[in-house]
């Protein structure tokens, strides 16, 4: 029997999703737990900082004006405009620092880490 994910606001990733169709659960929470427990990218913090919305806008724009974007262009430029990354920062960079304003202290930087030190109250 397959468990519920209807609640998901967004899809599984494909190789999680093929996991879940198969009915291999094990293997499927091992591959969360595991992406847990990466370094957390720049381009992935960026993705988690940026408003959604302006995200989007951004990324649209740059398509139109160049015919192409990156998956984290809009949000590593509101990060970069906003002082949240730095300039010279690549989206495959692992994160090695947190801005305080949005974080608790931690002392680790992979997933897990900085989702639980993410202030939701900033939101």
């Amino acid at each position: 029997m397959l468990l519920d994910l209807s609640y998901l606001s967004y899809p599984l990733p494909p190789d999680i999703q093929r996991l879940y169709e198969a009915g291999d659960f094990a293997r499927m929470d091992r591959v969360i737990r595991l992406r847990l427990d990466d370094p957390m990218t720049v381009g992935e913090l960026a993705m988690l900082l940026a408003p959604k919305a302006e995200t989007i806008t951004r990324r649209v724009a740059q398509l139109r004006r160049t015919g192409r974007a990156g998956a984290y262009d809009g949000a590593m430029a509101w990060c970069r405009e906003n002082g949240l990354v730095s300039e010279a920062a690549h989206p495959a960079d692992h994160v090695t620092a947190l801005p305080e304003a949005w974080f608790v202290p931690t002392d680790s930087f992979t997933r897990r880490d900085v989702y639980a030190a993410f202030r939701m109250d900033r939101l």
